[in-house]
């Protein structure tokens, strides 16, 4: 992933959660990462543990906006 995009991406789900009503929560830190040579790896695994733990596939995280 270029660097700017990886940029972009973490200023707006900072963006996001800064949106969120987040009382009686600690916040993440959301910071840029790498996956390099295991990105396949990793990706063919999310498929499964999506589908498996994640019930509502509408949470505003995944909104197109």
């Amino acid at each position: 992933m270029p660097c700017s995009l990886r940029e972009k991406l973490v200023d707006m789900i900072r963006l996001r959660l800064g949106n969120q009503d987040t009382r009686g929560l600690v916040g993440p830190n959301i910071v840029e990462g790498t996956v390099g040579d295991r990105a396949r790896k990793i990706g063919a695994a999310v498929g499964p543990i999506v589908s498996q733990f994640l019930l509502d596939r509408t949470s505003s995280l995944f909104d197109q906006h």
